[in-house]
């Protein structure tokens, strides 16, 4: 009995043994709902295991384990007390047993607050099939695109919806979209989606219940742990990422026990996303979501009604809270916007005049009226730009008026979008599946501007550009930053190059003494700085500007030590070069002018 007893408990141990060994991973790794200290690793396994994820800061090594003994096939690791703005590496498996970890496996967390580094983001819109191979060209394009620029990944992955298609089933989640790009993107960018019809699976029921695999499938930051004003509903939510505010919004759900959808601007959704904005305090704002408000791709935005509500009743709450950037999918091609202001009409009604805040391509490559959208911070009405981007895998044809009329940077041909933003400026391309950078656009914050600053006689300012870029100063520098000493009041100016000036800052500095220095004879109203004279001797007398006036050095006996003409500024402001005068002398400056005369006692140091 105990050699039976003994043999039974090998052979179940080898059974166990046999068992873990055939364990593998049929959906994932993939990164959800990333913030500057946490991250959510998912992935699926084929039979039920246990779950452990190691992490670390080099590859091939990971001090830190996170565990959860519960035995599951959807694997669920919540990743907390990690540091912002660091690149980890990371594993996944058992507790006993890694399945999955290699170089490809990392993530980079959100920066800080006040962080100004450049953020990237690529933006999948109706990804989930491979019409005419735009799925595969597209991805292959975008790798070829990130290789091509030294890097391995982007911060952010962002999906437009119908992610999976046609029904949005988990059988197609796993073919049409985790079969597509599991073993690449999805290892190393952190994912934020928004769903679609298809993943409604064009169903009213689905609209009003949202008993949808999509929402088992990805873990959304609705609790407001990335950032944001927490909506408590997984269809909508928001995120930081650096200086960047996201908001993803669901344009087909219906809110409210099935009553309102996003373009009910007394809904529930509607009413989180005013909440929302209202508290968002980053310098870039971008919304997305699922059906556009422009396009005349595969849809029609003139007559199809869920597009001519989202226009005429939400977009504009968008745009008067400052939105810089809405993209949505649905369409599927590429259709970009000029920067567009207080549009709510039909295709016909477009007036470029009437309804651009700029019609420049903001392409930014030299050609005629290619500059940058140049507008100021804040949360006011500056225009927006509207980028349908729905053929990262799905393909479809154009209506008779294709191009939108607001909408004329427009390819019908599969791509990806990927943006660049770095401090007040963000860069967009379109990656068409060919490779080609089919479009591109630039906008750029708060350039364009006069600032003045106020310095006392002999200090120096450092003064810098306010953009990323190119430089062309007006002393001939082409360094972001100069470091300047005007003896008198003085206007520089910085373009962003010698023949492409879309952009000209002026910086004007005023050369003023200090409070508190005035003349001791009081009657002749000359001022002195320093005082004691140290090199230099700055003077002020009243009611000399602009003009030629004689400068005196005079010593108490009457000999005049130095003799020179100087010209005043438009504050009357004059410098004498005393740096080869005797130390410790009490002398006198005269100043002389056609029609006064003017005296001041001073002492050389």
């Amino acid at each position: 009995m105990r050699i039976f007893q003994y043999t039974f408990t090998a052979i179940l141990l080898l059974v166990l043994q046999l068992t873990a060994d055939a364990q593998s991973i049929v959906r994932g790794p993939y990164l959800q709902a990333g913030s500057q200290t946490e991250v959510t690793i998912r992935w699926r396994t084929d039979i039920a295991t246990t779950s452990k994820v190691g992490i670390g800061t080099t590859t091939g090594t990971y001090p830190t384990n996170v565990t959860d003994n519960t035995s599951t096939t959807e694997h669920i690791i919540r990743v907390t007390g990690l540091l912002p703005n660091t690149k980890y590496y990371y594993t996944v498996g058992t507790t006993t047993t890694v399945l999955q970890g290699d170089a490809d496996n990392f993530f980079v967390t959100a920066p800080a607050d006040t962080s100004t580094r450049k953020i990237t983001a690529a933006v999948f819109g109706d990804c989930g099939r491979n019409d005419n191979n735009y799925q595969t060209n597209s991805l292959n394009q975008y790798l070829t695109h990130l290789q091509n620029k030294g890097m391995k990944g982007a911060d952010l992955m962002l999906l437009l919806g119908d992610n999976a298609y046609q029904n949005g089933t988990d059988a197609e989640y796993t073919s049409g979209f985790f079969g597509a790009y599991q073993s690449t993107i999805l290892k190393n960018h952190i994912l934020f989606p928004t769903p679609g019809n298809h993943d409604y699976a064009n169903d009213a029921g689905r609209q009003d219940d949202h008993a949808i695999p999509y929402y088992d499938i990805f873990t959304v930051p609705d609790a407001g742990q990335s950032g944001g004003v927490a909506s408590n509903n997984k269809a909508y939510y928001s995120y930081n990422w650096g200086n960047i505010h996201f908001l993803s919004l669901d344009s087909y759900g219906e809110e409210d026990a099935g009553t309102t959808r996003l373009y009910d601007t007394n809904g529930k959704q509607v009413q989180w996303i005013k909440n929302d904005l209202a508290a968002n305090t980053k310098k870039w704002t971008i919304a997305y979501w699922h059906h556009p408000p422009y396009t005349m791709g595969n849809h029609n935005s003139d007559n199809e009604s869920e597009l001519v509500a989202i226009r005429q009743n939400f977009i504009q709450i968008l745009e008067r809270n400052g939105v810089d950037l809405i993209l949505c999918g649905h369409s599927h091609n590429y259709e970009r916007s000029y920067l567009l202001k207080s549009y709510t009409g039909n295709e016909a009604a477009f007036n470029t005049t009437t309804h651009t805040a700029d019609s420049s391509s903001a392409k930014y490559d030299g050609s005629a009226n290619s500059c940058p959208y140049i507008y100021p911070s804040g949360k006011k009405a500056h225009g927006t730009v509207y980028v349908v981007s729905g053929s990262a895998g799905a393909s479809g044809g154009v209506q008779a008026g294709y191009p939108h009329n607001a909408m004329p940077f427009s390819y019908n041909d599969g791509g990806i979008l990927f943006l660049e933003i770095e401090d007040n400026r963000l860069d967009a391309k379109f990656i068409r599946q060919d490779g080609v950078i089919a479009d591109k656009f630039t906008i750029i914050k708060d350039a364009n501007r006069r600032d003045t600053f106020t310095i006392t006689p002999g200090s120096s300012i450092e003064l810098s550009a306010n953009w990323v870029g190119g430089y062309v100063w007006s002393t001939s520098a082409t360094s972001k930053k100069i470091t300047v000493s005007p003896t008198a009041n003085t206007l520089y100016s910085v373009k962003d190059s010698s023949t492409n000036t879309c952009i000209n800052n002026e910086y004007y500095i005023k050369v003023q003494f200090p409070a508190g220095v005035q003349s001791t004879t009081g009657k002749d109203g000359v001022i002195v700085y320093p005082v004691p004279a140290n090199g230099m001797l700055y003077a002020k007398a009243t009611g000399i500007i602009n003009t030629n006036v004689k400068a005196e050095i005079i010593s108490l006996n009457g000999q005049i030590l130095q003799s020179d003409v100087v010209n005043t500024d438009s504050e009357g402001l004059l410098h004498i070069d005393i740096s080869h005068l005797p130390k410790v002398t009490q002398l006198i400056l005269r100043i002389s002018s056609e029609a006064n005369t003017y005296s001041m006692p001073f002492t050389v140091q």
